[in-house]
């Protein structure tokens, strides 16, 4: 996915709109990747509701949970290096 690659390359905002156009058209990842993405631009709120979405749509994958718990208890921190 084009987002990923965006994301993966430090164009986070710019990731989103292809990350929102794969999961429109079901690319179930998609959602993994957008609520990381909210993570790293410090938007939990969002991140939870994305990776809560990728749980319902992926249960097999069962690092979402504890990933979705540390996120909760404050136990997940992302640190940007600078531009």
């Amino acid at each position: 996915m084009y987002g990923t690659f965006l994301a993966g390359v430090g164009k986070f905002k710019e990731a989103l709109p292809y990350l929102e156009k794969a999961l429109s058209v079901g690319v179930v990842d998609a959602a993994f990747a957008i609520g990381m993405t909210h993570l790293t631009l410090g938007d939990k709120e969002q991140a939870l509701k994305y990776l809560e979405d990728y749980k319902r749509r992926k249960p097999s994958d069962g690092n979402v949970d504890k990933l979705i718990d540390a996120i909760r208890n404050g136990k997940v921190e992302f640190k940007r290096s600078p531009s």
